[in-house]
């Protein structure tokens, strides 16, 4: 067995596993409306991103391939591919022909306009939300037993006492 090629894949999956706790946090936290209105659509652009990037290509590591993308139900299988299609089309490629801008007469000392910039954002409900969060959980649940597995393969003389896996700090 190739130890440091599986040392690798439990590093992808631990910091996985971390964005999608911070994602399950997040859309929590939005959806319980603890948050400014202000910064919702901020936080979505932000839950997005969280969610996204471990199905995308990055270094070291890769996406993460397989069953991860799969999910149980229609539902969340749907909002997953809303939510790369977000990600892909309004967080990571947020150009020019995505945004509008609006000019708004003000009477404010030498400027008489201002620009208000606006592009498409991520919209989801309180249900989309608990869905979301449904899907963070089950991707939590999955990649902590594929991580607690790799720990026991790599580390099979230790005991379950000197190698703990530690829960991912929330952004909230």
């Amino acid at each position: 067995m190739n130890h440091s090629l599986e040392e690798k894949r439990l590093t992808h999956y631990i910091l996985s596993r971390t964005d999608f706790v911070q994602a399950k946090c997040l859309a929590a936290a939005i959806e319980r409306g603890t948050m400014e209105s202000t910064l919702v659509i901020q936080m979505c652009e932000y839950l997005t991103t969280l969610y996204a990037r471990p199905f995308m290509e990055s270094r070291p590591f890769g996406r993460l391939e397989g069953n991860w993308k799969l999910f149980k139900t229609q539902e969340h299988q749907e909002m997953h591919i809303r939510l790369m299609d977000s990600r892909n089309r309004e967080s990571a490629h947020n150009d020019m022909a995505n945004k509008h801008v609006f000019l708004v007469k003000q009477n404010m000392g030498p400027y008489l306009y201002s620009g208000i910039v606006e592009g498409p954002t991520l919209r989801l409900d309180r249900s989309e939300l608990s869905v979301v969060v449904e899907m963070c959980r089950d991707l939590d649940n999955r990649l902590r037993a594929e991580i607690q597995s790799l720990i026991g393969t790599l580390y099979p003389n230790e005991t379950r006492n000197t190698i703990q896996l530690l829960e991912p700090i929330s952004p909230l």
